[in-house]
């Protein structure tokens, strides 16, 4: 008996692609309003359909559409936690470190991270509710909030190094870590400080 399967292959994200994902998000003539508001940078800089998929939510929500990647990550976010005053980011960067190195993805409220301080991360799609746990909408969104951890929430750049010491994360899959380093080398302000 022939037992032969199909073999399907994901398209790879070109600016072309993306351009069209944008389209299958929010319709022919919101995508052709958002693509005038597209930098050339930010097409060339994205590399997955959940990247297009934030700048479908970000202009659907009325905001600037920024220049490159990062600043696409850094934006939702943003957005999302702008209804509390001083949002305590770095909690959220903490559990998704701690959820990344681990490798789990799902994880409770806690007397850090209230449901108070989860509802707008559920708002705006950062996370999403799992019975009575909750998991980060997508692993990009983890591994840039991780990334966010080791070196946005760090006062002083040898602690990125003890952070990328801890013998978890060298554990993980490189799948796994290609998660969050990508985020945290473009974090880095400057590439020396990781040769130390």
């Amino acid at each position: 008996q022939d037992r032969s399967f199909d073999l399907l292959e994901l398209p790879s994200v070109t600016p072309d692609f993306a351009k069209q994902l944008l389209t299958a998000f929010v319709g022919k003539e919101k995508a052709d309003e958002a693509r005038e508001q597209v930098a050339k940078s930010l097409w060339d800089d994205i590399e997955s359909a959940y990247d297009v998929k934030l700048m479908a939510d970000l202009f659907m929500a009325g905001k600037k559409l920024p220049t490159n990647a990062l600043k696409l990550y850094e934006a939702v976010f943003d957005d999302a936690v702008s209804s509390i005053t001083d949002y305590p980011q770095q909690v959220v960067c903490e559990i998704a470190w701690d959820c990344w190195k681990k490798g789990i993805r799902r994880f409770k409220a806690d007397g850090k991270l209230t449901n108070d301080l989860l509802k707008p991360l559920l708002v705006g799609s950062i996370v999403v509710a799992r019975g009575a746990e909750f998991e980060f909408r997508h692993d990009l969104m983890r591994g840039f909030l991780a990334a966010c951890w080791a070196v946005k929430h760090v006062p002083e750049v040898h602690l990125t190094l003890e952070r990328l010491e801890e013998k978890e994360i060298w554990n993980l899959s490189p799948s796994d870590q290609e998660s969050v380093f990508p985020f945290l080398t473009k974090l880095v302000e400057t590439k020396e400080d990781l040769r130390m």
